[in-house]
């Protein structure tokens, strides 16, 4: 595979020990960044259709021992397709540009974290390239195929009934056309309200923010994909040996059955559910979420072959 690339530059506005660069191939340009230095982790953040800002400061707490690295996933951020069609944004697509930038940045292997939709593109990324991931990180997933248990994720259970009177009555309103930037920030910030176990109003108002940046005709794209091609990972899982960490919120968006069913199929796993938590576990369980990573990566780092 044939790419031309940009020398890494320093940003001005990211901690100086962050690195960006871009990287033209497989039909894209990829913008990607790094944090810290040490074993490669790459953070593949959710969605779909978002880009990887709102990963910088998990990326940068993950980065004490290992070189974090994000990228905005194509069609999102800084990174760009031709067009927003079926032939530039697909699962296949998606799969090859993390291949492209762990050529690109000249990896063996890597760790490979995925967020909620990047949980089940780092499955098809390990069912594709098993050789390439020395463990995996499953947080807050969105599974390996199931899409019937992806779609029906419940923002709603953890709001009350004011909340959800708001988040009906402004989905309303965009259904009915008002597509104003007051009633999609009031929408987006309503339903950002359902991913945490805690209010916390300053925290749903920068989720928030991304949440309004996400592309929804990228979304429609990788559902489509997923759903009429009958994706799935699951097989090839079955056999996948290396060490998977699963993390996943008490009173997640995702269903319970999500992880139990990972476990179940991934033979070499743990598990842990974490109490009074919603959809992001750094934010609501900082000191178990990271206790349990931290520990994770130091097996992992210190023995390839490492088994729970």
């Amino acid at each position: 595979m044939k790419y031309v690339f940009l020398a890494l530059v320093l940003l001005g506005s990211i901690p100086s020990w962050a690195q960006e660069g871009v990287i033209f191939g497989n039909g894209a340009k990829l913008h990607y960044r790094i944090f810290g230095t040490g074993d490669p982790l790459l953070l593949i953040n959710g969605g779909p259709g978002m880009s990887s800002e709102g990963m910088a400061d998990l990326a940068q707490r993950l980065a004490q021992d290992n070189a974090v690295i994000i990228y905005d996933q194509r069609g999102t951020g800084l990174s760009e397709v031709p067009a927003l069609d079926e032939n530039h944004i697909n699962i296949k697509k998606m799969i090859e540009d993390i291949e492209v930038l762990r050529e690109h940045l000249e990896i063996e292997s890597w760790i490979v974290l995925g967020q909620s939709f990047g949980g089940m593109l780092a499955y098809f990324y390990a069912a594709k390239h098993p050789k390439r991931v020395k463990a995996m990180i499953q947080s807050h997933s969105a599974g390996m195929s199931d899409m019937g248990l992806f779609l029906s994720s419940n923002p709603a259970k953890n709001l009350s009934k004011e909340e959800l009177d708001s988040l009906l009555f402004f989905e309303a309103k965009i259904k009915a056309g008002d597509s104003s930037e007051v009633n999609l920030r009031n929408f987006a910030e309503a339903r950002t309200s359902a991913y945490l176990y805690r209010d916390d109003d300053e925290m749903v108002n920068k989720m928030a923010r991304a949440m309004l940046s996400a592309s929804s005709r990228i979304k429609q794209l990788v559902m489509v994909d997923v759903l009429s091609n009958g994706l799935s990972a699951e097989n090839k899982m079955k056999r996948f040996r290396k060490p998977v960490l699963l993390l996943q919120g008490e009173y997640d968006i995702f269903m319970e059955q999500l992880i139990l069913d990972a476990h179940q199929t991934l033979k070499n796993s743990k598990m842990l559910i974490l109490p009074d938590c919603g959809h992001w576990g750094w934010i609501e369980q900082p000191n178990l979420y990271f206790g349990e990573i931290e520990a994770f990566l130091d097996h992992v780092n210190q023995n390839p072959e490492y088994a729970f």
